[in-house]
């Protein structure tokens, strides 16, 4: 598997790898916002791809409200 350092590489490998997948996507990030990346997961989601997302419930000098609305634009993707 190839690798893809950010933010250098963009979104487009990674919305590539999500596009692909026909069973599963396991996502662990720091931080997620990108909308290119929170729309191939919602359509993934939606062709019954399996979609997990694990984030960094305390990310560095980022407030509550900040998480809590990452959140819930990642469960909007459908993602568990």
């Amino acid at each position: 598997m190839p690798l893809y350092i950010e933010p250098h590489a963009g979104p487009a490998p990674i919305v590539q790898l999500i596009r692909s997948a026909h069973h599963a996507v396991s996502v662990g990030v720091y931080y997620l916002s990108d909308r290119p990346i929170l729309r191939a997961l919602k359509a993934a989601h939606a062709r019954g791809v399996d979609v997990r997302v694990i984030i960094e419930g305390k990310p560095y000098g980022m407030k509550p409200w900040q998480v809590r609305k990452e959140e819930r634009e990642i469960e909007a993707t459908g993602a568990i």
